[in-house]
């Protein structure tokens, strides 16, 4: 019974050490993101060490035939892959200065999974640029024929929308709009103020409402000018290390499974040592309390032990 109470202590102190043990990796685990600025990005399998082959083919391009005076207004949206991320954007950049064009918006992503990306090839993206161009419409197929020359388009949409019919509403209601304060003006000029005030002041508030509405319009005619005249292209521009390819056959899939196992295995790994060393500080901890531990528990069953065969009475008492 001794022995057997003296191995569940020691169990016990085992089971007590191991727990502290994987809470301290948990937490350890559990933080490392926050710590370090690291997150796990999520690896599509589909990779190839050549850059797919995307056609912008004429998409870009302005309509062949235009009615007179019609106002279309043209949108790209591009989503494309580098593995040059800094020399792609600057010729991204200056193909538009040199086409006339501008950046209207940009945002650069500095990444996240740069831990990752840069030792493991195919996973996730580094960096990542998100920017609004303005083309002139008739430069637009140039720009992103330029465009499909520097990286590896992935996705691309584009959107005419026909606006003729409503800039021709604007235009007309401006019209009347002007007429209308043309003809309060010259109403407002013949009237005498001193007998007519009243009827002077009703005047001055309806054209000063007049002048409002007809600003607002006009607002409106340079924004659809604007728009018309200078396209919007949308470039969503992605660092990585292995272009996405379309949906390889059975077999090429088989292959690229097989692949990525093995590079998975070797990431695992690596960042198994990785943790086991930022990890030795508290696993020499532990390891030192369990210690103390065990110690202390063997000293007080050796304690208890002496003291119980002290207190056994002789076999040939009264």
């Amino acid at each position: 019974m001794k022995k057997k109470s003296t191995a569940a202590i020691l169990t016990l102190a085992a089971l007590l050490s191991l727990a502290l043990l994987f809470s301290s990796c948990s937490a350890r685990s559990g933080n490392l993101s926050d710590e370090k600025g690291y997150s796990s990005p999520s690896y599509s399998s589909r990779t190839s060490p050549e850059a797919a082959d995307y056609s912008l083919g004429d998409a870009g391009g302005a309509p062949t035939e235009l009615k007179e005076g019609q106002k279309l207004i043209r949108t790209c949206r591009i989503d494309a892959e580098t593995k040059e991320f800094d020399s792609a954007v600057s010729a991204i950049k200056a193909r538009a200065a040199e086409l006339g064009g501008y950046i209207e918006s940009e945002q650069l992503y500095n990444g996240s999974d740069r831990y990752y990306s840069s030792k493991y090839a195919g996973r996730g993206t580094d960096r990542t640029l998100s920017a609004v161009f303005r083309i002139p419409q008739d430069k637009l197929q140039q720009f992103t024929d330029g465009i499909a020359g520097a990286v590896s388009v992935t996705g691309l949409s584009t959107t005419s929308s026909d606006v003729t019919d409503e800039y021709i509403d604007i235009e007309a209601r401006l019209e009347t709009l002007k007429t209308e304060r043309q003809s309060l003006l010259q109403m407002m000029a013949s009237i005498n103020t001193t007998k007519d005030y009243e009827f002077w002041y009703q005047l001055h508030i309806r054209v000063t409402e007049l002048e409002k509405e007809i600003a607002s319009y006009e607002a409106s005619v340079r924004n659809i000018d604007s728009k018309v005249s200078y396209s919007s292209v949308s470039l969503n521009l992605a660092e990585v290390v292995e272009y996405t390819t379309e949906e390889p056959g059975f077999f090429a899939r088989i292959g690229q499974a097989f692949t990525d196992s093995w590079k998975d295995f070797a990431g695992g790994c690596a960042d198994l040592a990785v943790w086991f060393v930022e990890a030795i500080p508290t696993l020499l901890v532990i390891a030192g309390i369990t210690v103390a531990v065990v110690f202390i528990i063997r000293s007080i069953v050796r304690k208890s032990r002496r003291k119980r065969s002290g207190q056994v009475p002789p076999s040939g008492g009264a």
